[in-house]
């Protein structure tokens, strides 16, 4: 139902534009009604399916995130298990110690021969020192059993970290599964959804060519542009007439049930200037990977997802960084969005955290790989609306 919502907004400003770029014919009164709805309906239908793949690739971040956490908690269990192993041995030699003395005590004779030459005492002195060496040995055999207990409360404790540890590697593993699965059912959803149109929209240009008077070839030309600028975050206005339109904003995804990365609080600052060889190699790494397909959870070499590009090319230019796109933004330097420039990375986030990331080159472009379906590409840095941070990678 969000994912309908987000639509709203993209869809009017597509309608608006849709009429002033329709054929010069102009359609009798009585069809006027069935041309807007066919028009809505290719822009609504289009833009259900971009909202899909939009959704996924936010997940893919959530994803990204369980998939970090899980071998978080491996590389702990890992040192758990080394800290239990030898807490163990330690406690295991306490207790031999322990229990060589308890045996001792109970099959010798020496508490009796002290018991006796306590008596035998001749003096109050004698007494007093026979006395002190029996309470030395009671106070050894306590120091004993103080320091067995002092080392089952360490075992005690690291297991209990370790079953902590191990229940949040399950939690990781059941969140990896669940952003998977979700992933997948989406992407499935678009692609049928998108084979189901390509029929549907066969029919609806061959219908909208005749009420326009126009051809089918002129109005599927005219629907290309519209859907080309419809995937880039915009309607494709029509320059035979002139027309220049800004790019209305993609379609945000649905917030996910569980964020993977809370909203960052702001870091306020004065970055310095990039570092240039450093910004230029890291752009040289994510313009050779033009044309890539988007990979859900993918991180080269053959597909990416948004932070998995950022983050090799970043590792590119000497400068590695987390693999999720909101552990990204808090290990580099913030920097205003209004102060952007070339070689920031750029952030987009909605109420469950950052979902969005790609490199700006300047000039009002930016390169990122977008979602399922499409490939890595330069586009407009508008293509989703203006970014909610940035950061300087090189500061």
């Amino acid at each position: 139902m969000a994912a309908r919502r987000v639509l709203v907004f993209p869809m009017v400003a597509a309608l608006a534009l849709l009429g002033a770029t329709a054929a010069p014919s102009v359609a009798a009164p009585d069809d006027e009604d069935r041309v807007a709805a066919i028009q809505v309906g290719l822009v609504e239908s289009r833009q259900s399916v971009n909202a899909l793949y939009a959704e996924a690739a936010a997940l893919s971040e959530r994803f990204n995130g369980a998939v970090v956490a899980a071998e978080d908690a491996e590389r702990e269990l890992a040192d758990l298990d080394g800290r239990i192993s030898a807490a163990e041995r330690e406690l295991e030699g306490e207790r031999a110690v322990v229990e060589e003395l308890t045996i001792d005590q109970l099959t010798d004779q020496r508490p009796v021969v002290v018991f006796q030459s306590l008596l035998d005492a001749e003096d109050p002195l004698q007494l007093l020192e026979r006395s002190s060496a029996y309470a030395s040995t009671q106070d050894a055999m306590a120091g004993q059993i103080a320091q067995l207990e002092a080392k089952q409360a360490v075992v005690r404790s690291v297991r209990a970290q370790a079953a902590a540890a191990a229940e949040r590697h399950q939690q990781a593993v059941d969140e990896q599964a669940a952003a998977r699965t979700r992933i997948e059912n989406l992407i499935a959803t678009a692609e049928q959804r998108q084979d189901e149109l390509v029929g549907e929209r066969g029919d609806l240009l061959a219908e909208l060519a005749r009420l326009e008077n126009s051809t089918v070839e002129e109005v599927t030309q005219r629907q290309d542009r519209i859907d080309e600028r419809l995937d880039a975050g915009g309607v494709a206005p029509d320059p035979q007439r002139g027309e220049t339109v800004s790019p209305v904003p993609a379609p945000a995804p649905a917030p996910a049930p569980k964020p993977s990365t809370p909203p960052p609080a702001p870091k306020p600052s004065t970055p310095p200037p990039a570092n240039a060889s450093a910004v230029e190699a890291m752009i040289a790494y994510a313009r050779a990977q033009l044309g890539k397909p988007y990979g859900w959870g993918a991180a080269g070499p053959g597909s990416f997802d948004c932070s998995g590009l950022t983050m090799r090319a970043l590792e590119a230019a000497g400068r590695p960084v987390p693999r999720t796109a909101g552990a990204q933004y808090q290990a580099l330097t913030d920097v205003p969005v209004s102060q952007r420039q070339r070689g920031d990375l750029l952030f987009y986030a909605n109420g469950s955290g950052i979902y969005h990331v790609t490199i700006y080159l300047g000039g009002g472009q930016m390169i990122h790989a977008p979602r399922p379906g499409r490939t890595v590409e330069i586009v407009p840095d508008s293509w989703m609306g203006e970014p909610t941070y940035a950061a300087r990678p090189f500061a």
